[in-house]
Parts: structure tokens; sequence; C-alpha cells
């Protein structure tokens, strides 16, 4: 029998398949830093100490602007500013100067906004991670009443997120934070200044107070062996790949360069026709020759379109190892991307803050470079 003929399929495992969702199920979004890792909530507290900078601050834990949340500011955007300035300290409640006035008429423009600070003590005045920390309590409980968040510049982001995030890079981040949508906005200092910088300012507290809060795609991502992997590739599945059906391409290996020389190892194939239902192959079931002759099948047929962020890396590597070559590639989304956004980097890193999925991609290369290491 040739190596790539159909035949009897060995059953390699008596589990056929195994299943791993998406997130576990206690841990329902995609960053576990952030406002996601507070447990407790906090109501406004003139009295606060949780950190030192209480200590230098004339208003001790700034109030949300409008006060406690009435039953009919429930569910309303919820406008994140970094710290109040001195000003606002003085006063003991925001004033409306410079870019902050920018900010509040912009997002008035399209309804009724919450306004609060990620550090409400701080004044103008930077601070550290802990004193971050100790301020998220207050935060989450106005997220927890909002319908949206919208972070002004990466101090903002970080108290919502966790993650450094630079926001002149992502311009235009989104992620979901307590179950809500959080958009990421420049800082609205130079935008005071600057004509050009201001109309671009705008422009993205509009998509802020505008863009659909999309839910993300939850599910499981499904481990096939050998008979689930063959009858999937060969249609036997209501997402099974199709003529005319997309089908986007992953592929996972080791070392990272695809000509690496010496020993390569490719470590899976993930093909997905349905966001929710993600398949992968991994090596040892590449190895049955009855499984790589169904992949082959799919995967030069160009009546299948074919997708991936930069789809041209996942074809060497199939090629490499597989000796199979990838017909009918029709979309990726790097070229996309840089096509709609030529200033911002267009590498799945940055491209997972823009669609939503927040920090997954950063945590996974953390502990990859980890492991290089």
């Amino acid at each position: 029998m040739a190596a790539d003929s159909p035949g009897p399929i060995p059953l390699d495992s008596p589990v056929r398949s195994d299943l791993i969702p998406f997130r576990p199920p206690e841990h329902r979004t995609w960053l576990p830093g952030g406002l996601d890792s507070v447990t407790e909530t906090l109501p406004d507290d003139r009295a606060c100490a949780r950190c030192a900078l209480g200590r230098g601050a004339k208003t001790i834990c700034m109030p949300t602007y409008h006060g406690p949340v009435a039953e009919a500011e429930r569910g309303v955007p919820l406008l994140v500013m970094g710290t109040p300035t001195a000003r606002d300290d003085a006063a003991g409640s925001l004033v409306y100067a410079g870019g902050n006035m920018l900010a509040v008429d912009e997002v008035k423009k399209h309804g009724k906004a919450r306004i609060t600070w990620a550090l409400r003590c701080a004044a103008g005045r930077g601070a550290d991670n802990a004193e971050v920390a100790a301020c998220r309590p207050y935060l989450a409980r106005e997220v927890d009443t909002c319908s949206r968040a919208i972070a002004l510049g990466p101090l903002a982001a970080y108290a919502l997120l966790g993650f450094e995030l630079d926001a002149r890079r992502y311009r235009r981040a989104r992620a979901v934070v307590r179950g809500k949508p959080v958009f990421v906005v420049h800082e609205p200092a130079g935008a005071a200044r600057n004509r050009f910088w201001r109309e671009q300012f705008r422009q993205d507290l509009t998509w802020a107070m505008t863009a659909p809060a999309e839910p993300l795609p939850d599910g499981a991502v499904s481990v096939l062996r050998a008979p689930d992997a063959v009858l999937w590739l060969q249609g036997g599945y209501p997402d099974s790949p199709r003529d005319g059906a997309p089908l986007v391409i992953d592929v996972e290996h080791w070392p990272k360069n695809p000509w690496a020389p010496g020993d390569f190892r490719l470590l899976c194939v993930g093909l997905c026709t349905n966001e929710q239902t993600p398949r992968v192959i991994d090596e040892n079931t590449l190895a049955i020759p009855e499984v790589r002759a169904a992949l082959r099948r799919v995967l030069e047929d160009p009546a299948i379109p074919k997708v991936n962020q930069n789809i041209k890396h996942d074809r060497h590597v199939i090629w490499r190892v597989l000796g199979i070559d990838i017909i009918g590639v029709e979309h990726d989304t790097m070229i996309y991307a840089q096509l709609l956004d030529s200033e911002n980097p267009a590498g799945l890193g940055a491209l997972n803050w823009k669609t939503g999925y927040g920090g997954v991609k950063q945590l996974g290369q953390a502990g990859a470079d980890e492991d290089d290491e």
C-alpha cells in the first residue's frame, strides 16, 4: 500500500478526541491581570488608606464624577482617566480644563457617561504598580455597573487590563474585562494642543463610544485522534472543510525558524472553519499515513480557500515537514492589516488587541521566551 493511500485507521487511543476549553469555566475573560484579579469591589472612600498616595493629596480617593451610581446611570459608558490633575485635587472634583474638557465634551456628544480615574489620589503624580493595584477595587465597582469602559492613555489601560500597553503603538486597542468591552484611546493632553492630533483623538473617541461590543467566541479546541481526524478531513462533521468555505490554518513548531538547520518538529496543525470549534492534529497523529493523506487532499484542494495570519510562514513549515503544498491561499490578515493601517504594527500580538482578544498572545509569547532562555 502506498504511504499516502487510505486504509484501515489505527485506534491509537481509546479516547478519540480531547476537548480543551478556550478559557476555564471559572475565568470567563481573556486577561488574568488587571481588574479580572479583583475579587472584592469598594465604594468611594474619603478615608482610604490603601496606599501612600493619599498622604500627599488634598482630596483622598477622588469621587467618581456623578457620585454614587444612580439607577438611571447603570449601563452607561465609563470614561477612565489616568489620574486627577492638581486642579481636580484642589477642587475635590473634575475640573473641565485642557485635554479633560476635550475628552468629556466629545464623549457627551454620544449621550450620558460616567467619569472616573485609574488612580484617585495621585493628582498628576506618578505611581507604581502596587498603588495601581490598591485602587483597582474602586475601579472594578464602576466597571461592573457600566456598559463599556474607555481608557484614556496607558495608565488607565494598565489599571483596567494589567498590561503595560503603549496606546501610541496599539491605537484602538480593545479587550474584555469583567465581561465588559474596554476600548483604549490616546491621552487627551496632546490633542488639546495640536489640531491634527485633536481630530484623530475625536475620531478615536467616537469609535470607542459607538463600536459594536461584539462577544468573543467561546467553545473548546478539539484535539483530534486518528479516526476523528480522518473523518473530519473527509467531510464527516458539520464544520468539516468544504468547497468555498474558508479554512484557517495554523502551525506550531520547534525551532521557531521554519528553515532552521538540523532537527525540526512540527508539533501540531490547527484547522478551523468555525470560530467555536477549532481542530488540532498533533505530531503523533500527523505521523499516521491515513491522516496525512486526508490532510493532503484538503490542503492541496484549490476549491477550499486557505486563510491565516502570515500564511506564507505556515506554508513553508507544512512543505518542509509533510511535503504538502498549500494550494488555494485566499486571505492573509497581516497583509490586510497593513493595507488598512500602514502606520501601525500588523503582527498577531497587535491584532490581538485590535480584535478584542486582549493580551492572550503576549502571555503565550512570554511563556515561550522564558522556555527559550
